[in-house]
């Protein structure tokens, strides 16, 4: 039986925002940083060894591969939390790799550094309801399968990350099906009760709306984003995701005009601590 190859693996992770959107920018520093140091061929184990490689460079905060390659300041500056963040990788190479290699480097990764990343669960079905809401739905959809713990402070966010890697399950279609509907379900009844605008936290635990929703699954407190709010009403949705991020400012009068874009209510998602970027929900950059 030949053994396994990747080829053209460094366009490969460098498409990563592109094939696999929604992860935290911590990981797209981290697969930008593995496409510029890892050879254009590999084997799972290769893989496993290139990964083994960048968290020493992650600790050593220097780039240790004998190249001409600076180690980006991302990576130094969110080294902990980058590290905390390095399962999920598993999650862009099942995007952007056969399945049998990806599968093949998850058992690799299992057995090396106890990784157990569930894989992305995707669906297309949309809630009965308005273009806001299926944004918000959507998500929280995403970001329950990569939940990034950023609460201000490196070692708690990193062991966070760690307790809550080794209880995570892997979601199926019927589970995501279920919390979508939940979710939308708690955010028209408050909507209704409550007013037009509404918010959904996290603080070191879902609130209520949260809560329920993914109970009905089975998830549990370290299954959300901790320090995140989300702002729902009548026209926008808004995100501030991690410790200290500010709430999104408007940007050229498009949530004030009621501009939409591909026919979908814009969510933006605010910077995550120290990205530094803004994004439309639909994968579009700024």
């Amino acid at each position: 039986m030949s053994e396994l190859l990747m080829t053209y693996v460094k366009a490969k992770f460098a498409n990563a925002r592109e094939a696999c959107p929604g992860m935290s920018e911590d990981v797209y520093a981290l697969t930008d940083y593995f496409a510029e140091v890892a050879n254009d061929q590999l084997t799972p184990a290769g893989v496993t060894m290139v990964l083994l490689c960048i968290m020493d460079d992650l600790k050593k905060k220097r780039c240790g591969f004998g190249r001409q390659v600076e180690f980006p300041a991302h990576l130094a500056q969110r080294a902990l939390q980058v590290r905390a963040e390095m399962p999920y990788f598993l999650q862009v190479l099942d995007a952007v790799a056969e399945r049998g290699f990806a599968d093949e480097v998850r058992a690799e990764c299992r057995e090396a550094f106890n990784w157990d990343v569930p894989k992305r669960v995707t669906t297309t079905d949309k809630i009965s309801s308005r273009d806001n809401i299926n944004a918000a739905v959507d998500w929280w959809s995403e970001a329950i399968q990569h939940p990034k713990m950023d609460n201000g402070t490196n070692e708690m966010s990193m062991a966070m990350m760690l307790f809550g890697g080794m209880h995570r399950r892997q979601l199926t279609a019927d589970d995501l099906r279920t919390f979508r509907e939940k979710l939308a379900e708690g955010i028209v009844q408050r909507m209704v009760r409550e007013g037009h605008r509404i918010t959904l936290d996290v603080d070191y635990g879902p609130d209520r709306t949260l809560g329920e929703a993914g109970a009905a699954i089975g998830l549990g407190q370290f299954d959300f984003p901790c320090k995140t709010t989300m702002w729902v009403s009548d026209t926008e949705v808004r995100v501030s995701a991690g410790y200290g991020a500010p709430p999104p400012d408007y940007l050229g009068g498009y949530f004030r005009s009621g501009r939409q874009l591909c026919g979908a209510t814009r969510l933006m998602i605010c910077p995550l601590s120290l990205s530094g970027h803004f994004y439309w929900f639909n994968g579009m950059f700024l």
